[in-house]
């Protein structure tokens, strides 16, 4: 394919860079795409498209690209992650990880950690080194149950953006709470 053959009718949903310098585009209505050779004058640029019937999903919502460089989309069906060899999406499970609440998020922390944000159930966090998944959620401290958004700064602390709840940042295993009440704008968050 080439990029101006492609048409979108759905939102960009995110866009990440490989170490190799291609680039994957996410949409809400179209799967993914990939820019093969994204610097290359625009008549040269190469991409695929994965839909659905590539065995991902029209509907993706956000996207990971993990230190190791693994791909994977958050979709309505799932999360999947790109198999290189086969140059394919295969579904993504983990042990303990909902399959009822909807992922929102994903993230992976500096130790290898991933986390996953859902739309009303919480906090998944995955500890690789122990293949143990930890669950946060309103009655453990967290801010809200829709998570939106899942950063970390240079200090290890983890920064867990909801909907509707604030913000909570994880300092190891404390929780702290920023709203409206301690100075924050708003409680919903968007990023």
């Amino acid at each position: 394919f080439k990029p101006d053959s492609i048409q979108l009718n759905s939102d960009i949903t995110s866009i990440k860079e490989t170490s190799t310098g291609q680039i994957w585009i996410t949409t809400a209505g179209n799967g993914a795409i990939l820019l093969k050779n994204p610097y290359y004058e625009i008549d040269q640029i190469t991409a695929e498209v994965f839909r659905g019937k590539d065995g991902l999903s029209d509907k993706v919502f956000n996207s990971l690209l993990t230190r190791d460089g693994t791909f994977y989309c958050l979709t309505d069906v799932g999360i999947k992650k790109y198999n290189k060899t086969d140059n394919k999406f295969d579904n993504y499970l983990l042990p303990d990880l909902t399959k009822y609440w909807m992922k929102t998020v994903m993230f992976e922390d500096s130790n290898g950690n991933l986390w996953f944000g859902t739309y009303h159930g919480g906090l998944y966090k995955y500890l690789t080194d122990q293949e143990k998944m930890v669950i946060y959620d309103r009655r453990d401290g967290l801010a809200n149950n829709w998570i939106s958004y899942i950063t970390e700064d240079s200090q290890g602390n983890v920064w867990v953006g909801t909907w509707g709840g604030g913000i909570t940042r994880f300092s190891g295993e404390k929780m702290t709470n920023f709203t409206p009440d301690n100075g924050l704008d708003a409680n919903q968050i968007q990023c």
